[in-house]
């Protein structure tokens, strides 16, 4: 067994979303401010795992299992630290085989509890310490980006594409998506561009309640 000497030290992940009303703005606002494209527009699909009893919510934690393109990627999140930003301590592994992947968590006794997709565009800014990311995520509820970095780097990329502090989100996708259904009175369980779409369908053909 390895002693906690060899282990790699623990990764905080910093960020912060922020609302996206153009994209294509944004990406021209982006690119002149000197990011750089690092992975074109790929589908994300996310599976979020917990025990019978929602023992990881409870406590704050997140397993997920992510496919991007052709990667599979494996994620543990601790709980969120209070601050500006959001910060949790964050440690993942790319994964051959997906599909084992979830048969090994089943057998662990985790379940798939919640899905969310989203189509994401990365882009990076500076090297080493000063390296900073921002992804353009488009969701099935909106189109959010995603700066990942150190506060400073944070709150000064954030500035310089005219955001103030008064705007960060620091929710999660899960947290997002269960505030929308319940303001638009949705019936979706996962957060998927297929179940939303039903959703608003099925909210649609609903007849309304005359006024007396």
């Amino acid at each position: 067994m390895a002693d906690s000497a060899s282990l790699p030290a623990r990764r905080h992940e910093v960020e912060i979303k922020l609302p996206v009303d153009n994209i294509p703005a944004m990406r021209r606002r982006l690119q002149q401010l000197g990011f750089h494209l690092h992975d074109r527009r790929r589908i994300e699909i996310n599976w979020l795992f917990d025990d019978d009893q929602g023992g990881l919510k409870a406590d704050g934690l997140l397993l997920r299992l992510r496919k991007s393109g052709r990667e599979w990627l494996l994620t543990y999140k601790g709980p969120a630290q209070p601050g500006p930003h959001k910060s949790r301590e964050e440690s993942e592994t790319t994964v051959q085989n997906g599909d084992q992947m979830r048969q090994i968590l089943h057998g662990l006794g985790y379940r798939e509890t919640f899905i969310y997709e989203r189509y994401r565009t990365t882009f990076v800014h500076g090297t080493g310490r000063h390296r900073g990311e921002a992804v353009i995520d488009e969701t099935p509820i909106g189109t959010f980006l995603e700066l990942e970095g150190a506060p400073a780097w944070i709150d000064r990329s954030a500035a310089a594409l005219g955001f103030a502090p008064s705007q960060y989100i620091l929710q999660s996708y899960a947290t997002l998506f269960q505030q929308y259904i319940g303001l638009h009175h949705l019936e979706a369980r996962h957060f998927t561009f297929a179940e939303v779409e039903a959703a608003r369908k099925r909210s649609q053909r609903k007849p309304r309640k005359s006024r007396s």
